[in-house]
């Protein structure tokens, strides 16, 4: 896999979403990336939402919780509970979106070190493939993850030579 490429994909036998993407930066930038809430406020979700508001208490049992707002003023918000913080190399943690309480998704994140860049798979485990395709039915959930990790990828470019 090269940077600027983005793979998702849901098996159709397992309750699963799986994402992955190369970026140019080690994985100890890339994990901060996602665990600073300064860094996340600049490029979590895809462009056309707006983070307003980006909480993160980053210890095992610590929780976050990120809104979006959409140009029409409507308000997604998404929380969870962390499981597993092992930097810079993987994030375990529980997420929940307002829309879909019932839906508690076991979510992880590994940052691998590949030449040179870090390989971000990102695993979404659902509690059944009806709650997955719930989430992906409206169609706009691998384009949204797709502009969100372009985002990330676009600032991480713009940071001063490491």
């Amino acid at each position: 896999m090269t940077p600027d490429t983005f793979a998702f994909a849901t098996p159709p036998d397992e309750p699963v979403i799986e994402f992955r993407r190369v970026f140019k930066a080690p994985p100890s930038l890339i994990f901060q990336m996602f665990t600073d809430s300064d860094h996340v406020r600049q490029w979590w979700g895809p462009r056309v939402l707006e983070l307003v508001t980006c909480e993160i208490d980053l210890r095992v049992g610590g929780s976050y919780t990120f809104v979006l707002r959409a140009p029409d003023g409507q308000q997604f918000a998404m929380n969870g509970i962390y499981q597993e913080i092992t930097a810079p190399h993987r994030l375990a943690s529980t997420f929940t979106l307002d829309v879909a309480p019932d839906n508690e998704i076991a979510q992880s994140f590994t940052f691998e070190d590949v030449d040179g860049g870090t390989l971000l798979h990102g695993i979404d485990r659902h509690h059944s493939i009806e709650a997955r395709n719930q989430q992906i039915e409206n169609g706009m959930m691998e384009a949204g993850l797709a502009d969100q990790y372009l985002r990330l990828a676009e600032l991480v470019e713009s940071l001063p030579a490491l």
